[in-house]
């Protein structure tokens, strides 16, 4: 836009982020620098006084912010992997699919019977949904729908931004904690998703 203005001649494209983010490839840029680049110039320029001591701290903190980052969702991706693990060994009809790298909080199940709706543990969060999308403002239907189905001691239906949710309430689990500390809850959740796709089969007739 500015070429087109005459407001310059030419322009260069840099990327600048920790040195394990850069790698060696260009990655659509003309160039790259790292942070640790930047620290070692601001390090090495004694005329700047304490401005020299600001910018060096500032870097360090982005450098290990990064760092942090890094190893707590190599953490979750751990946890993820082992919780897949249980669910082929206790629950195969879940059909949980084969975690990727990421370090949300939300895994979804995809059996068969809850085609068109989504299954979801909010593992975060302690429970686990059976949204149906564009349904926020029809609470009161699937209210009407399920109340002599529901179990009352665990499930209610709620809304969620604009879908509604058959929810059920479980342990919350830790994400970047131990998993061995936490198996037993772990495994519990998982038999309670597979409870949850039972009371599904049994009364999804319900809605269709």
């Amino acid at each position: 836009m500015y070429k087109k203005q005459y407001l310059c001649n030419a322009f260069v494209t840099v990327l600048t982020a920790p040195a394990k983010c850069v790698g060696t490839a260009r990655n659509g840029f003309d160039s790259s620098i790292t942070y640790e680049n930047i620290r070692s110039w601001f390090e090495n320029s004694k005329s700047l006084g304490l401005r020299r001591v600001c910018k060096v701290g500032v870097l360090n903190a982005a450098i290990r912010k990064k760092e942090n980052l890094r190893e707590k969702s190599k953490a979750i991706t751990e946890f993820w992997f082992k919780y897949y693990g249980l669910v082929q060994e206790i629950a195969p009809e879940l059909y949980m699919p084969t975690p990727e790298p990421h370090s949300g909080g939300f895994l979804y199940f995809n059996p068969p019977a809850t085609s068109g709706i989504k299954f979801v543990h909010k593992v975060n969060r302690g429970q686990i949904d059976l949204r149906f999308a564009r349904m926020g403002t029809q609470v009161s239907k699937l209210k009407e729908l399920f109340q002599k189905q529901i179990r009352l001691d665990r499930m209610k239906i709620v809304k969620t931004h604009k879908s509604a949710a058959i929810r059920t309430t479980v342990d919350i689990l830790i994400t970047v904690d131990d998993f061995e500390e936490q198996k037993q809850k772990v495994i519990n959740c998982i038999l309670e998703a597979k409870a949850v796709l039972q009371w599904w089969i049994e009364h999804h007739q319900v809605v269709t």
